[in-house]
């Protein structure tokens, strides 16, 4: 039996869920696939729009929490701020006010790229690319170098 219109709403939903829940825990997708054969009689084009609905619902959730998490750091940093501010403690109000703005995304930490022997410079070629692209700074080297000049 595919899947159409003798699934109702709740029931698709009631899927997804229990898809959602294979996913979760680490199934593959042949294992989901098989699964939703067995109980529900539905071919892979069927378990396809059930699993990318769960991945779909997954992603909302981190997003959900991540950004939970975010506003309630950025609440507390600030809270910690004032009081700092009110003990007077200055390197304490210094090192909050960066901690608020790397949670921000303002503050940007920096990595030197620092090469010597041949295999150096060529993990550091590799490591420049993966941080490409990210936040961080990549300090090029100064000066003649087998790298970067």
């Amino acid at each position: 039996m595919a899947e159409g219109s003798e699934v109702t709403q709740v029931q698709r939903l009631q899927r997804v869920e229990l898809v959602f829940g294979l996913l979760v825990s680490g199934a593959t997708r042949q294992q989901i696939i098989t699964f939703c054969y067995e109980k529900w009689f539905v071919e892979e084009p069927a378990v396809d729009r059930y699993l990318r609905d769960a991945r779909k619902y997954l992603a909302e959730q981190s997003d959900a929490t991540i950004t939970q998490n975010r506003n309630w750091h950025i609440a507390h940093r600030k809270y910690m701020m004032t009081k700092a501010v009110k003990a007077k403690n200055h390197s304490l109000e210094l090192e909050v006010a960066k901690d608020l703005a790397k949670i921000q995304g303002l503050y940007v930490d920096k990595i030197q790229l620092m090469p010597g022997s041949a295999e150096e410079v060529e993990e550091t070629k590799k490591a420049k690319e993966l941080l490409e692209g990210t936040d961080y700074k990549i300090i090029e080297p100064e000066g003649d170098s087998e790298y970067g000049s």
